[in-house]
């Protein structure tokens, strides 16, 4: 299990997991003052992405991937499943960002996600 804990605004995470293996990153969203941010008026999407095209490997939206933990204090769970890894190894890109539906939409999250070779 990983870790991220954000600034509004887009931090650097890179996270790395074996092919084929799953695993929760837990996301804590706050003000750049560190108060809690709401997230419960806002849709939650994260995305990997190849690095040579920027074709979509997974996406993940709240209730689909993204596990609300306590929206109202910015704690979520990026949660990995088996098929999320299993994919060729090496680094791809991948984002989470908060969107309001209409005209906001803010990146909280972006870097590096790894896919290391797995003997399995």
């Amino acid at each position: 299990m990983s870790r991220c804990h954000n600034t509004l605004g887009r931090v650097g995470v890179n996270l790395t997991y074996a092919r084929g293996e799953s695993g929760v990153t837990k996301v804590t969203v706050e003000r750049p003052s560190g108060a809690e941010f709401d997230l419960s008026q806002f849709g939650l999407i994260y995305r990997v992405v190849s690095l040579d095209n920027d074709q979509v490997v997974f996406e993940k939206t709240l209730g689909q991937g993204i596990r609300a933990i306590d929206l109202a204090s910015g704690k979520v769970e990026l949660v990995f499943e088996v098929a999320d890894t299993d994919h060729s190894p090496g680094t791809y890109a991948h984002e989470l960002r908060i969107t309001d539906g209409a005209d906001y939409t803010e990146s909280v999250m972006s870097g590096y996600f790894n896919i290391e070779p797995s003997i399995f």
